[in-house]
């Protein structure tokens, strides 16, 4: 069963810093507490877009050999599950294709679906 915020409670949530938010979870005591911990690499490339909380979609892609066909249906299947989720919604995909610059996952007309 999943639960679904109200808007207020969605905003209380925005207004708490993701430190805060890592430092509660540590004391579930699920991993150590040194573990985790991002490099200085990963910043926020767009602060004057603000904070985001929403429900998380998560998705794996890769990229296919050259030869291959690619399967659409796995492909739409992606943004059937993300209309399941509620809003608001947040889509992570991460990337394992193997060949950089072969192809793009998500591109203009996708991110306007």
């Amino acid at each position: 069963m999943s639960v679904v915020l109200s808007p207020d409670e969605l905003a209380a949530l925005r207004a708490i810093s993701t430190p805060t938010i890592s430092n509660a979870i540590e004391l579930f005591n699920v991993r150590p507490r040194t573990a985790g911990y991002a490099s200085k690499d990963v910043r926020c490339l767009f602060p004057e877009l603000g904070v985001t909380v929403g429900y998380a979609a998560t998705v794996i892609v890769e990229d296919c050999p050259p030869d291959a066909r690619p399967d659409w249906s796995r492909f739409f299947e992606v943004y059937e599950r993300l209309a399941e989720v509620p809003a608001p919604r947040v889509l992570v995909a991460q990337d394992r294709s193997t060949s950089a610059g072969q192809a793009a996952y998500c591109g203009e007309i996708v991110a306007t679906t």
